[in-house]
């Protein structure tokens, strides 16, 4: 299960949404089947509500909001994100596929 939610606030940062909504909606095709609980086998196939990540999502943010939260610059850790970045912008992140 954690492996699962990991994968889903990464996948959320990638896809731009945030607990505050972000730049993406669920309108988006894969952000719908996702998060939105279009797609309730996916969820349904892990043991989950079909609102499962978009509850996650909107509880506790995505990654690159908990990582600011906890460990960022705002935190008395002022840690860099560095290798914590997503793949596209320089760092080791990169969801796995969903199917």
């Amino acid at each position: 299960m954690k492996r699962i939610t990991s994968a889903g606030v990464v996948l959320a940062a990638v896809l731009l949404l945030g607990s505050c909504g972000g730049n993406s909606t669920l309108d988006d095709t894969e952000a719908a089947r996702l998060f939105g609980g279009a797609d309730d086998q996916l969820q349904g196939d892990m043991g989950l509500d079909a609102l499962a990540f978009a509850n996650v999502i909107t509880q506790v943010g995505n990654y690159a909001e908990i990582y600011e939260r906890n460990l960022g610059p705002d935190t008395p850790f002022d840690l860099p994100r560095g290798l914590n970045e997503l793949w596209t912008q320089g760092g080791l992140l990169y969801p796995p596929p969903a199917r």
